[in-house]
C-alpha cells in the first residue's frame, strides 16, 4: 500500500486505521473504528476544504469516527472551541426549551482556525448526565433537541405571540444574530432554528393574524426560503411584505446591511415602500375578485355566468395548449411558473374547492354590479353557488364550454446547446461545461413542466471530493473501475439528462453486460443505474421484455414533458431498427380515444435500453444511432449493491446522500457538455454479437482461428469448422457458413476479400480478412 502523501493529517489517519487498502489514486478503504467492522466499509480520501474525508458505508457519521482517531487533529469538538453565542428558544409562556449555541475555533495554531459550528442543547435539568464537564454542556442541558422530543419553535416566541393584528410588525430573518440586530432598533423579530429550508407548519401557525415583513439573505437559498415563507404565511397572516435590502453583499443579511450604514429609519422606509403581497403573487392564485355567479331575481336562484366563469378560470391560470397538435388542444394550468396538464374533472374539483373553502361562510355572498364594484347579500351563501354548479354540471364542466378558454402563451425555460437546467425545491441549477450553479427562481425566464421539479433541495458540494459517496462508487463499480469506461458511462448519463436535442448527435444509450456466459444472469446494476434518471428528469420506464411495436398505442404514455424513454430489460433479438426513425426524427404518437399527435424532434425524448443480451444491428445506421456501454460483473446474484453499501441505493438514503447523488449527476452533465459522448475499447460486445447472430461454436472458432491478412480456402474453412465440432454441424450448408463469414467481417469491422484461383487443376474460392484503414 502506498501511503505517500503531502498531507500529514491524512497520513496519520491511514497509519492509525486497520486493514487499509488503496483503491485508486488518493483513495483508500479501511475498517471503520466506530463500529464492529468485519468487512472494510470506511472510505478515506483527501478533501479540498479539509485534510481528510471519511465516509462509512454502514452509516457512522464523521464525528463518531473522529472520536476513535487520536490523530485527527483538524477535527474539533464544540467544547474544544470558544462559545461565541448562545440563543435560548422558549415556549410561548417563556419556558426555556433549548439553546442554539455558536462555537468558533479561535486558536491560531489549530488547522481549523476560523471554522464555526452550531449545536443544539436541550434544557432537561432532570435528565441523567445533564450538565457538567463530562458532556461539555452547562448545568441542566444535554446535547441535541429532536431526540429529546422538543419542537423547533420560533426564536423569541413569547414576543411573537404578543404581536397580533393590532400588534407590532414581526420581521422574519435567517439567524439569531439578525434578530438581535433588529431588536437593538426596537423591532420585533424572529427566525426558525437550523436556517433556510427548515420552516415548519407550527411556525406559520404562530404568525397567524400578524403583520409580517420577511428579510431574506442575499443568496439563492435565502431568497427561496423567503419566498417559501411568504407562500406559507399569505393564507394566515394579516399582511405579508417581502423586502430585498439594497446593496447587500453576496450571502449578506440585515446585520451586514446595518454594518454598512443601514439604519432603522431606512428600514422603515423600505418596508413602507414595499407592496403588500396578495394571494396572486409568488405563484398563488389570481382571480379572487372574479364573480361568475349572479341572482336570478325572478326564480330566486343563484345562476352561473358562463362568460365570467371562463374568465375566472383563465385568471386562475387555466387555458388550453396546442403543444402536441395544431388541431387538438389539451387543457392545462400555469401556476408558480409551472405547467400542469389538467382535465375537466380536475377543473371541477378546483372550482368546487374554491367555492367551499376560499369564499367565507357566514358573511353572505359577494355579487357583481355594473360598475365593477361588488356588493354583498346575506340572503345567499357560497353553498348556493356550489348547488348551481352541480345542477348544471353537464354544461359548466364540459369539453364544449372549455373550448372557449384562451390558448396559453407558454414560453418554456429550456436547455440549450451549452446549458442544462434542473429544478429543485430551493432554486434551479444551471450546468455548463465550466461547472454548475444554484440560482433563485426569480432569475428563471419562462415556465417549466410539473414533472421537471425535483422534490428535494439542492446542496452544492463542489468543494468536496466524491470518494466514498455511494453513487460515485457505484458508477465506478459497474464500469469495472476502468477510467475510460467510467468516463463513457458518465457522459452517457449526462447526454440523457441534457434536454437539448442536437440533430448531429442522435444516439440511443445501450447498457449491456460485459460478461459472456451461457446463462444470461443480469443483475449487474444496469436497471438500477437507469432508474437514477427518474430522480433527475422526467423518465418513462417501459417493460422492454414485453414491449411490442405492433401495438398502435405502444407509445401512448409518452408526453411532451417526457425527456427519456427507458426500455428496461430488453429481450433477445429486440427489433432496434424500428426505433431508428423516432431517434432521428419527429415522434408520432397515437393514444386510445384521441387523435394522432406528433412531437417534434426538438421536444421528443431520448432513448435508453438496458439488456442482458446484445442489441442486434448492422451497418453505419446502427453505429450512428447507438452508444454502447458494458457493465462489469462487479455486482451479481452473490454480491448486490445492497451488500456493497449495506443499504439500498435511493430507498435508504438520507438528505446527505441525496445531495451527493445530485452533485454526481450534475457532474455527469458537465462532463458531457465539456467532452461529448466519450467512447472506450469494448471488451465483449463484438464477440457476444457474433455469437448471437451466428452460434456460440462459430464465434469461438472464428475468433481463435482467423488472422488478418491471411488467405483461406473457403471450402476448407467449412470442412475445418464442421470437423472441429463434429457431429453437431454435419447438416451445415456452405451458403449458411458463407453468411456467418460475412457476419464475422461485419461485426469486427473487417474487409472481406474473395477471389478465385486454380489449385490442382480446379478453380477454388479464397477469402481474406483485412483491417479497415
Amino acid at each position: 500500500m502506498n501511503r505517500a502523501t503531502t498531507n500529514d493529517t491524512l497520513q496519520s489517519v491511514l497509519q492509525e486505521l486497520d486493514n487499509v487498502k488503496q483503491t485508486s489514486a488518493g483513495e483508500w478503504k479501511a475498517r471503520c473504528p466506530a463500529h464492529d467492522d468485519n468487512s472494510p466499509s470506511l472510505s478515506v480520501s483527501e478533501g479540498d476544504s479539509r485534510p481528510v474525508v471519511l465516509h462509512c458505508h454502514a452509516g457512522c457519521d464523521f464525528g463518531e469516527i473522529a472520536d476513535e482517531l487520536d490523530s485527527l487533529s483538524t477535527s474539533w469538538k464544540p467544547w474544544d472551541g470558544t462559545e461565541a453565542g448562545r440563543y435560548s428558544y422558549c415556549s410561548a409562556s417563556g419556558e426555556v426549551l433549548f439553546d442554539v449555541v455558536r462555537y468558533e475555533m479561535r486558536d491560531e495554531e489549530h488547522p481549523a482556525c476560523g471554522d464555526k459550528q452550531f449545536m443544539q442543547q436541550a434544557y432537561k435539568p432532570g435528565h441523567d448526565g445533564a450538565g457538567g464537564t463530562d458532556n461539555g454542556c452547562p448545568d441542566g442541558y444535554v446535547w441535541g433537541r429532536k431526540k429529546h422530543g422538543i419542537d423547533p419553535v420560533l426564536y423569541r416566541l413569547p414576543k411573537v405571540a404578543e404581536a397580533g393584528t393590532d400588534g407590532p410588525v414581526v420581521f422574519v430573518v435567517e439567524g439569531e444574530k439578525d434578530v438581535h440586530t433588529l431588536e437593538e432598533w426596537g423591532f420585533t423579530a424572529t427566525t426558525n432554528p437550523q436556517g433556510a429550508g427548515e420552516w415548519q407548519p407550527q411556525h406559520t401557525e404562530a404568525l397567524e393574524g400578524a403583520h409580517v415583513v420577511i428579510l431574506p439573505d442575499n443568496d439563492p437559498q435565502g431568497q427561496e426560503h423567503g419566498r417559501m415563507v411568504a407562500q406559507e404565511l399569505l393564507p394566515v397572516a394579516e399582511s405579508v411584505r417581502l423586502v430585498a435590502l439594497p446593496d447587500v453583499p453576496e450571502k449578506g443579511d440585515v446585520t451586514d446591511w446595518a454594518d454598512a450604514g443601514g439604519t432603522a429609519e431606512d428600514l422603515k422606509q423600505l418596508v413602507e415602500d414595499a407592496p403588500e403581497m396578495s394571494p396572486d403573487e409568488n405563484g398563488h392564485d389570481k382571480g379572487a375578485q372574479v364573480v361568475f355567479w349572479y341572482i336570478d331575481e325572478d326564480e330566486g336562484k343563484v345562476k352561473i355566468d358562463r362568460s365570467q366563469f371562463i374568465r375566472f378560470l383563465e385568471e386562475h391560470g387555466f387555458g388550453k395548449t396546442y403543444i402536441e397538435s395544431d388541431l387538438e388542444s389539451r387543457l392545462a394550468r400555469v401556476k408558480d411558473s409551472v405547467v400542469r396538464l389538467t382535465s375537466v374533472e380536475r377543473i371541477k374539483d378546483f372550482t368546487l374547492r374554491y367555492v367551499r373553502e376560499a369564499l367565507p361562510e357566514g358573511k353572505g355572498l359577494v355579487l357583481p354590479s355594473h360598475d365593477d364594484q361588488h356588493r354583498t347579500t346575506t340572503d345567499y351563501e357560497p353553498e348556493d353557488v356550489a348547488d348551481a354548479l352541480l345542477r348544471g354540471a353537464n354544461v359548466y364542466f364540459s369539453s364544449g364550454l372549455f373550448e372557449f378558454l384562451s390558448p396559453l402563451d407558454l414560453d418554456f425555460h429550456e436547455d440549450t446547446a451549452e446549458s442544462a437546467f434542473f429544478y429543485f425545491e430551493n432554486g434551479f441549477v444551471e450546468v455548463t461545461a465550466g461547472g454548475y450553479e444554484l440560482r433563485p427562481y426569480s432569475q428563471m425566464d419562462g415556465v417549466i413542466w410539473q414533472d421537471q421539479i425535483i422534490d428535494r433541495p439542492f446542496q452544492d458540494l463542489t468543494d468536496r471530493k466524491p470518494a466514498g459517496w455511494d453513487w460515485h462508487e457505484h458508477l465506478l463499480n459497474v464500469a469495472g473501475r476502468e477510467t475510460q469506461r467510467h468516463n463513457a458511462l458518465c457522459t452517457a448519463l449526462g447526454y440523457l439528462q441534457h434536454g437539448y436535442k442536437d440533430p448531429a448527435v442522435t444516439k440511443a444509450i445501450i447498457l449491456m453486460d460485459e460478461k459472456d456466459s451461457e446463462v444470461e444472469e443480469g443483475r449487474t446494476g444496469k436497471s438500477l443505474t437507469a432508474k437514477a434518471l427518474q430522480h433527475t428528469c422526467p423518465t418513462l420506464r417501459v417493460d422492454g421484455r414485453n414491449f411490442s411495436f405492433d401495438s398502435r398505442f405502444a407509445f401512448q404514455e409518452v408526453g411532451v414533458d417526457t425527456q427519456i424513454v427507458d426500455f428496461n430489460d430488453v429481450r433477445e433479438r429486440f427489433p432496434f431498427e424500428r426505433l431508428f426513425s423516432v431517434i432521428t426524427d419527429d415522434f408520432p404518437i397515437e393514444r386510445k380515444g384521441q387523435d394522432r399527435v406528433t412531437i417534434s424532434f426538438e421536444d421528443s425524448p431520448k432513448f435508453l435500453l438496458s439488456t442482458n443480451y446484445v442489441i442486434e444491428g448492422k451497418g453505419a445506421s446502427f453505429e450512428d444511432r447507438t452508444h454502447q456501454i458494458e457493465f462489469s460483473d462487479y455486482y451479481g446474484p452473490d454480491h448486490t449493491p445492497k451488500d456493497e453499501f449495506d443499504r439500498r441505493l435511493f430507498d435508504d438514503w438520507g438528505e446527505e446522500e441525496w445531495a451527493r447523488f445530485d452533485n454526481v449527476m450534475m457532474a455527469c452533465v458537465r462532463q458531457y457538455l465539456r467532452d461529448g459522448l466519450v467512447g472506450y475499447q469494448h471488451v465483449n460486445v463484438n464477440y457476444r454479437r457474433l455469437k448471437q447472430q451466428t452460434c456460440p461454436d462459430f464465434a469461438e472458432w472464428a475468433t481463435d482461428f482467423f488472422e488478418t491478412g491471411e488467405q483461406y480456402e473457403k471450402e476448407a474453412l467449412w470442412r475445418s469448422f464442421r470437423e472441429a465440432y463434429s457431429p453437431d454441424y454435419e447438416d451445415l450448408s456452405k451458403s449458411k457458413f458463407g453468411y456467418w463469414l460475412n457476419d464475422f467481417a461485419r461485426v469486427y469491422e473487417l474487409d472481406k476479400k474473395q477471389r478465385r484461383r486454380r489449385k490442382d487443376g480446379n478453380r477454388k474460392r479464397y477469402v481474406t480478412f483485412r483491417s479497415r484503414e
